[in-house]
């Protein structure tokens, strides 16, 4: 991330960076078999599994992250949505693999 002048006030500190939105990990895989789907007609078959029992609880929580320190100290805040960035990131692959 550039962050030009903030970057004398940031370095060397730790900041949250996110959309500020949840979304849990069973809909963003949904989220991206379903546009997967959309652009190149493959069908994308996502199983569920039962959860190894030497799974930590930590594993199991929900985290939103608060990007207000980081907007504070460098004005930036999400400019794209997760699904914008989903379909973004699909297209940069397709288009990556069909160059090769």
């Amino acid at each position: 991330i550039i962050c030009g002048p903030a970057q004398s006030k940031i370095n060397g500190k730790h900041y949250f960076i996110g959309t500020g939105t949840g979304i849990s990990i069973y809909d963003s895989f949904n989220l991206v078999a379903k546009h997967i789907e959309q652009i190149t007609g493959l069908e994308v078959q996502i199983r569920n599994i039962d959860e190894p029992t030497w799974l930590s609880p930590i594993e199991s929580r929900s985290f939103i992250a608060n990007y207000q320190a980081f907007q504070d100290a460098t004005s930036w805040s999400a400019k794209i949505r997760f699904e914008e960035g989903i379909k973004r990131t699909i297209y940069h692959y397709i288009n990556l693999l069909g160059s090769s």
